[in-house]
């Protein structure tokens, strides 16, 4: 009843704000069907494109995960995760561990990951449960995906479907090589790298390593590498050595390729070109690692295991309070956002009554003056 309601005051109204919404989101346990959600996730595709959806509250988004969660259909979020137009859903600390947390349960790592991609694109993990989270299913992930996993699909529609419109188009000139990104192994492995962005211990620069491999950023690799030989503390991975090398002899510069990519932006960092890095890492880097011994049998598996394992135990202890504390606030919002739209009502009714008394006046007026 209360989809129906919201919906038609959308098609009759065209207003529905966005505390209507988050009532909504909050009642999706009591819907019964796919067909209600699908209805709902109409409504909210609706909402975001009317001026109401700049009173966009962080709490849809964790009531939606929520909701979505207990209902069993996590895996419906992925496609309104990932539209950002259509949908306007941005997942914050809280409502990404628990997503996270869902499908590391069930070792759906492919589904885990794309919610870390996700949070990388949008540049949010500070927290160290995310990280820990996202760490353990992005590698988990990498560990059994297949060739077929990073193929880029591309959806066929049928021609009775596709109709074409002229209209005014901007082309993109540049590759910003973050949001303009679509190779599957490049964006897993930037949030690989992204997630141990703050390495300080060897697995932790192993895996940094691994992210750039996939991300095919052999230069940032010559960094990493010269940090661990500066530092006795720091090892790396054998395994880790293995793949870099095997990526390393595979690579083969194409210019025809290089010719159809977008020029790289003014704005992003300059790069060592991957011949270059390949040069000093197997001639310099490699044989300086083996003649200190830096090269060592890690097992990254049971790290990221025991990392996540670490970190919520820590945050047992320091993310309750900091939960309820954004409960709280988002409570609080929602209750001036609802006195808010009282004043809205009470000014609205006192806009009619007036016209209903001015009108009443203009009869008796014509009634008065009928005869002059």
């Amino acid at each position: 009843e209360l989809l129906i309601d919201v919906e038609d005051k959308l098609i009759r109204k065209k207003y529905v704000s966005s505390l209507d919404i988050e009532i909504l989101a909050a009642k999706l346990t009591h819907v019964e069907t796919t067909e209600d959600l699908k209805l709902a996730e109409t409504i909210l595709e609706k909402f975001r494109h009317t001026p109401e959806a700049l009173d966009f509250q962080q709490s849809l988004a964790y009531s939606l995960i929520r909701n979505y969660l207990d209902l069993g259909q996590k895996e419906r979020l992925l496609p309104i995760l990932n539209d950002k137009v259509k949908y306007g859903i941005f997942l914050d600390r809280f409502s990404a561990n628990l997503l996270l947390n869902a499908f590391l349960l069930e070792k759906k790592y492919k589904e885990a990951a794309q919610v870390c991609i996700d949070l990388m694109l949008q540049d949010q993990d500070d927290d160290q449960l995310t990280r820990a989270l996202g760490l353990n299913a992005c590698y988990n992930y990498y560990l059994i995906a297949t060739e077929e996993d990073f193929k880029n699909t591309i959806v066929e529609e049928d021609d009775e479907d596709i109709v074409k419109v002229k209209v005014q188009f901007v082309r993109n000139l540049t590759n910003d090589d973050h949001y303009d990104l679509m190779d599957k192994r490049k964006l897993l492995g930037k949030t690989i790298a992204y997630l141990t962005r703050d390495a300080n211990n060897s697995s932790l620069y192993s895996l940094q390593i691994l992210g750039n491999i996939l991300y095919k950023k052999f230069g940032r690799v010559c960094d990493i590498l010269q940090t661990i030989l500066d530092n006795a503390q720091l090892q790396v991975d054998e395994g880790i050595m293995k793949i870099l090398e095997k990526e390393l002899d595979a690579y083969v510069y194409n210019p025809e390729e290089s010719k159809e990519n977008l020029p790289q932006s003014a704005y992003r960092r300059l790069e060592l070109i991957p011949e270059a890095a390949r040069d000093i890492i197997k001639e310099k880097l490699l044989p300086q690692l083996r003649e200190r011994n830096k090269i060592v049998s890690l097992d990254l598996k049971q790290f990221v295991e025991t990392n996540l394992i670490d970190q919520a135990k820590l945050a047992d202890k320091r993310d309750t309070s900091k939960h309820e504390q954004q409960i709280n606030i988002w409570s609080r919002e929602r209750q001036e956002q609802f006195d808010d739209q009282i004043h809205r009502f009470v000014i609205e009714q006192k806009k009619t009554n007036l016209m209903e008394r001015l009108r009443l006046l203009e009869e008796r007026d014509e009634l008065l003056n009928f005869f002059e």
